[in-house]
């Protein structure tokens, strides 16, 4: 524009994109243009990567402001290959779930294969019932060792030596857990740690089996037992117990096997019915037998799933290019879902809730702004 001839100096092409983006045909440079003139420039887009690339065309003149145009295309070419990934809770089944959950949490260890193979076949053909399989592994050497340790470790914080379990399991064997929680309690080493004096060994009984101080009247009347020859052990054994002291074991067996904290009617029902002569062993047995148990195995909410993963012929392709969605093949309508970078290409999280238990089969579906798709199926076990 203008009243006076033009000389331009050049064209040039910058921005983010400018590699795909040539200039092949240049008739501006070097040329003086009249007013009014035009001088044409051919640009060839030539994709880099994925989805929409811009670039500037700035033509310099002398004396005169430049002029700039933005380019802009959409590449397609780049292809997408997906892969699904299989999501369970470590097993194939929502029964092995629960037989994992039950060894870790009575046996502190992974399930070996033998016996969760075995477990699972029989709680699979409805041969027995998980409360059943608790009370197995509960008759094990192997948890009686486990069950005195953690005595060991919460009445006298340390691990129990070799002599102590070669006394303690045997009378867990024949015995209950509260008879070999009483014994530990009423033992010297106990007696030590709480100061020595039946003030101080009160207090202890008072803060391991009921979690608060004693009251100034219940701690004076067992105090004056102990003074007039009433043993450790039987004192021990009356607070342990006690409907308090279960309702306290009751709601801790909650919190390991539930992951929540009992309600007051749950921790009162429970207490009372060890309290008339439901083991702890059955106690455990009864929890592990709910439906919550076995949610809590294998939950019907996935959060954050992994479910695809994906690779971009793209090298600079991003996340934020991308669309998935999941037909979690339940009849539910397909939700969207979340790309992510991975370490190597892109992997699809998403959240759902099924209604049952069971293996189902997802459906995956990937796109890109340039339109390249990609699908893929996974089975998820709840």
């Amino acid at each position: 524009t203008g009243s006076a001839p033009l000389r331009v100096r050049g064209v040039s092409l910058s921005g983010g994109d400018v590699t795909a983006f040539a200039v092949v045909a240049d008739h501006c440079s070097g040329v003086t243009l009249n007013p009014g003139s035009p001088c044409p420039v051919s640009v060839n887009f030539t994709p880099d990567a994925d989805g929409n690339r811009s670039a500037t065309l700035t033509i310099d003149g002398d004396g005169a402001p430049a002029a700039t145009s933005t380019l802009r295309g959409v590449a397609t070419d780049a292809s997408l290959t997906a892969t699904g990934l299989p999501v369970d809770c470590g097993q194939s089944t929502a029964t092995r779930c629960a037989v994992a959950a039950l060894y870790q949490h009575l046996l502190g260890r992974p399930v070996d294969d033998a016996a969760l193979q075995n477990y699972s076949t029989q709680l699979d053909a409805g041969q027995t019932t998980r409360q059943q399989v608790a009370t197995a592994v509960q008759g094990s050497d192997e948890w009686r060792t486990r069950m005195v340790g953690l005595l060991f470790k919460a009445l006298l914080g340390r691990p129990a030596d070799a002599g102590s379990l070669g006394y303690y399991v045997p009378q867990l064997r024949s015995g209950s857990v509260e008879d070999v929680t009483a014994a530990i309690a009423a033992s010297q080493e106990y007696f030590a740690r709480a100061g020595g004096s039946n003030d101080g060994y009160v207090a202890a009984l008072y803060h391991d089996f009921l979690r608060h101080p004693p009251d100034a009247a219940g701690k004076a009347g067992w105090v004056d037992q102990l003074n007039r020859g009433a043993s450790r052990a039987a004192v021990a054994s009356s607070i342990r117990r006690s409907a308090e002291a279960q309702a306290v074991v009751a709601d801790a067996a909650y919190r390991q096997l539930l992951g929540r904290q009992a309600t007051s009617a749950e921790r009162t029902n429970l207490g009372n019915a060890m309290v008339h002569g439901l083991s702890f062993q059955a106690m455990q047995g009864s929890l592990i037998q709910t439906d919550e148990y076995l949610a809590q195995a294998a939950p019907l909410t996935l959060t954050d799933a992994a479910v695809a993963s994906f690779v971009d012929g793209d090298p600079k392709g991003n996340p934020g290019q991308f669309t998935a969605t999941v037909d979690w093949g339940d009849g539910t309508q397909p939700s969207a879902a979340t790309v992510r970078k991975a370490k190597t290409g892109f992997v699809v999280v998403a959240s759902h809730t099924y209604g049952a238990h069971r293996s189902w089969t997802a459906t995956i579906h990937i796109a890109d702004v340039g339109g390249s798709q990609a699908q893929t199926t996974t089975t998820v076990v709840v």
